[in-house]
């Protein structure tokens, strides 16, 4: 749709507007990229059928922006688009993605210390200049060097510590609403797996249209690519999409199996469903013509001849010939970790104290947990030098004899020099 290609454009167009301190203009083109999101027609069959004239009756558009809009339609391009970009000095989409840096603070670090691209972003970073500044601090360099870093390994994907939370906090509301029978999430979220590239969920009810209101007007959404009776699809504020599908109640099992996935785990399926005479989909285990299957997952995975397969295990590794077996690998659940390893506390970039942190590993029935604050010259980090060190040291003798039951052991995660040795000397260390 051309809807989504305009909102995009007309989105950074409000960007390049605010960084150049043209507040007004930079507010209309962002109100037209939001209606442009939430706009049920295609703004191409708008224009067909009643020219320029039936494009400024859409909400928020004005003259100038309905002739940028013909001007798209009409050739594929907006030469005003064109000339912000070509007069901006740095690269505004790309500085943008980054978690937390919008025009106002790309602004900023052009000007202070002249960032043009997410190159010159890192080297400041890394250098610690970027703490420095006004309206940005330590936590906020620390915050930019991992999102430069994890958008270099994993682009278009997403941490699953950072999706969850929000996928949680959807469910748990959306399972609330009187119309919502059954609700899960689907996808990656589902298996656990470390990175996301975009949220499934799926659920049942009687009246989908009033889910899919309610779910399109969630707060944190920022874009809303599709909304329709039985399929939504968004944009949270993360930078991550999300769809939600409502399926019939008899075919839940079967759908949320499907769309679990992985691809390769549900292609072997169906061939094991085919080899015993049956078909498998998204709506059921069929036989012939009749459903036999389709309510819960465990029952179209006994309706060919396999046991439930936890959907972490789902990653064509040779889970369905273990099932076939009766010897599929039990899953490690959280009650089965005795500890962590690497705890930082606010002695260095962390938010808790120990104590804090040991009575709530305590809550949890750990059993010991490792202190590795920082310890060096990373000033991002507020590492400890080595007298800092020692009084934390005594402070976690102290704390692990006051609190019984967990064990506080000691650790620290030494800066390395430039000639490849420790920032803190081994006497201390020892």
């Amino acid at each position: 749709m051309k809807n989504l290609e305009l909102s995009q454009i007309f989105s950074q167009m409000s960007e390049f507007l605010e960084m150049k301190e043209d507040g007004f203009r930079a507010r209309a083109y962002s109100r037209v990229a939001r209606v442009l999101d939430s706009l049920e027609r295609d703004i191409g069959d708008i224009y067909r059928e009643g020219g320029a004239k039936a494009l400024k009756e859409i909400p928020s558009v004005g003259r100038g922006i309905a002739e940028k809009m013909e001007e798209y339609l009409k050739t594929g391009k907006i030469k005003e688009y064109q000339k912000l970009k070509k007069e901006s000095p740095v690269d505004v989409e790309a500085l943008t993605k980054v978690e937390g840096i919008g025009p106002k603070k790309i602004k900023t670090l052009y000007q202070k210390l002249g960032v043009r691209n997410l190159k010159d972003l890192e080297k400041v970073a890394r250098v610690g200049e970027i703490a420095a500044l006004e309206g940005f601090g330590a936590k906020s360099e620390k915050n930019i060097l991992q999102a430069i870093a994890f958008a270099k390994t994993s682009k278009g994907r997403f941490l699953l510590g950072a999706i969850l939370p929000v996928v949680r906090e959807v469910v748990g509301g959306l399972e609330k609403l009187p119309e919502v029978g059954q609700i899960s999430a689907a996808g990656s979220v589902r298996r656990m797996k470390e990175t996301v590239g975009d949220v499934d969920l799926l659920a049942t009810s009687s009246q989908p249209d009033k889910v899919m209101e309610h779910f399109v007007s969630l707060p944190g959404i920022v874009k809303v690519w599709a909304k329709g009776p039985t399929k939504s699809s968004v944009r949270f504020k993360g930078g991550f999409d999300c769809d939600l599908r409502v399926v019939k109640r008899v075919s839940f099992g079967a759908a949320l199996q499907y769309f679990t996935g992985n691809k390769e785990h549900n292609i072997l399926l169906r061939r094991l469903a085919i080899k015993k005479g049956l078909k498998l989909n998204e709506y059921g285990v069929y036989k012939k013509k009749t459903r036999i299957a389709g309510r819960t997952e465990k029952e179209v995975y006994q309706a060919i001849s396999l046991p439930y397969i936890e959907p972490e295990l789902r990653t064509n590794t040779g889970e369905i010939g273990a099932g076939l077996k009766n010897e599929l690998p039990k899953i490690i659940g959280y009650d089965n970790i005795k500890g962590e390893t690497q705890c930082h506390t606010d002695w260095s970039d962390g938010t808790e104290t120990i104590e804090a942190m040991a009575k709530a590993a305590k809550k949890m029935d750990y059993q010991y947990i490792v202190i590795t604050d920082h310890a060096g010259f990373l000033k991002i980090a507020n590492g400890l030098d080595e007298k800092r060190l020692l009084r934390q040291m005594r402070e976690i003798d102290k704390i692990g004899k006051e609190i019984s039951g967990i064990k506080i052991l000691k650790g620290c995660e030494v800066d390395i020099k430039m000639d490849g040795g420790l920032a803190i000397k081994d006497e201390v260390l020892a």
